[in-house]
């Protein structure tokens, strides 16, 4: 999206979630396709374009999660990491020359994924790694009971005495059928 979300929604960027609701509600109604039906081509494509932007305005700052995302990216950039200041945020993604901004294609894995970071909320990192720490607990769980289980029914044995016992008595039987 090229335009400020919260231009195309027409309210503040201090706006509270209700008065995004309001307003997304009310444009959506306001530029709805089926009420250009009768309407000439002209008027039908410009609506259609508004309602896809103000669709994609309100999927970017509709949810709280989603907007704090967009407004950690646009602080990020508007402190330079980006290519332009918070002057040109206002009207949209511009570069200090001028046209929409774009971002420089990155090389450097590493780089990408320390930058994929900021996306992620706190929330989710929370979950993730509760996630992987069950995973690990679960793994070393399982691996402690099948170990004793084996332990117990083969009188501490270990697994390649087991094998290198089998792998004889094998031997031993296929020079007997000779």
């Amino acid at each position: 999206m090229a335009v400020c979300p919260y231009k195309t929604l027409g309210v503040d960027r201090d706006a509270k979630q209700s008065e995004i609701k309001d307003a997304y509600r009310k444009l959506v109604l306001k530029y709805h396709p089926d009420r250009y039906v009768k309407a000439t081509e002209r008027d039908k494509a410009h609506a259609k374009q508004k309602f896809q932007n103000i669709s994609e305005a309100f999927e970017t700052i509709g949810s709280r999660s989603s907007r704090q995302r967009h407004d950690f990216s646009a602080q990020r950039y508007a402190r330079g990491a980006g290519g332009y200041n918070s002057s040109h945020y206002t009207s949209g993604f511009q570069r200090p020359g001028g046209g929409p901004y774009s971002a420089r294609p990155r090389s450097n894995v590493l780089l990408s994924f320390i930058s994929s970071l900021g996306k992620v909320s706190m929330h989710e990192v929370l979950v993730m790694f509760g996630v992987v720490s069950v995973v690990l607990v679960g793994t070393n769980a399982t691996d402690s009971v099948f170990t004793s289980l084996w332990n117990r029914n083969n009188q501490g044995k270990l697994y390649k005495d087991i094998q290198s016992k089998a792998a004889k008595s094998r031997k031993d039987t296929s020079k007997e059928d000779r």
